[in-house]
């Protein structure tokens, strides 16, 4: 989406169309298939699903609202590098730091109220993501990138550029979040938010890397030929 949404507003509108499409479809059948693969849960039984001895246990309530977080965390990402494409970079920090400042408001008022617990945290990410996607697509408005007619061969282009990013990215990504996983089936849960807290504090010496990079990135994506120089110097 961003490299689509930077060649001009009409193809930004379509690809926009075309990436609203895929969330939700793409999002749904991802909410189907983790309720699936955690496995039905029962009074006398515990779920069985491939997914089950790596997560904590849930409730039905509780899995169901873990995994509607999937279409709002797909559509947080490829918004905010939709706007990138048009070189809205305020507006994707503004985002980005709305995103986790909600979410860190809503937790402490609930843990001043006495009423936090794993259902409430999970319900209030869901708020947080529902609020950052209203100002996604506000920001989007404003930059006149909304549309709603698809394109089926704008959509191919965009698989075809996006696709082959997939295992690189799975690569990538993998490793930096499969010893949670690997630390909740071994230890407990408790362990494992020490854990994930010290990580996010480690990882805060990414920010000005990525800041630098995503500054490059809008600009990479506006022209071919200035493009292809920028992305060099890259």
């Amino acid at each position: 989406l961003g490299v689509f949404a930077a060649r001009s507003l009409g193809i930004a509108r379509r690809a926009f169309a075309n990436a609203a499409t895929w969330t939700v479809v793409v999002g749904a059948l991802g909410v189907l298939a983790i309720v699936a693969l955690y496995g039905p849960r029962t009074s006398d039984h515990a779920p069985t699903g491939l997914l089950a001895p790596i997560m904590p246990d849930l409730s039905a309530g509780q899995l169901w609202a873990g995994a509607l977080a999937l279409p709002g965390e797909i559509a947080f990402a490829i918004g905010l590098v939709g706007l990138l494409g048009r070189q809205r970079v305020t507006a994707y920090n503004v985002l980005r730091f709305m995103r986790r400042a909600s979410l860190v408001v809503l937790i402490v008022a609930f843990a001043l109220l006495g009423r936090l617990d794993l259902s409430s945290v999970i319900v209030l990410n869901l708020v947080a993501l529902a609020l950052t996607a209203v100002g996604i697509v506000w920001a989007m408005a404003r930059a006149g990138m909304v549309g709603w007619r698809i394109s089926p061969q704008l959509l191919a282009d965009q698989l075809s550029f996006g696709g082959r990013t997939v295992v690189g990215t799975l690569a990538e990504r993998l490793p930096y979040r499969a010893n949670t996983f690997i630390l909740n089936a071994l230890v407990s849960i408790a362990a494992t938010g020490v854990f994930s807290v010290a990580q996010g504090l480690a990882e805060t010496l990414w920010y000005l890397p990525a800041s630098l990079g995503l500054v490059l990135f809008s600009r990479a994506v506006r022209g071919r030929r200035e493009g292809a120089r920028m992305a060099s110097a890259m």
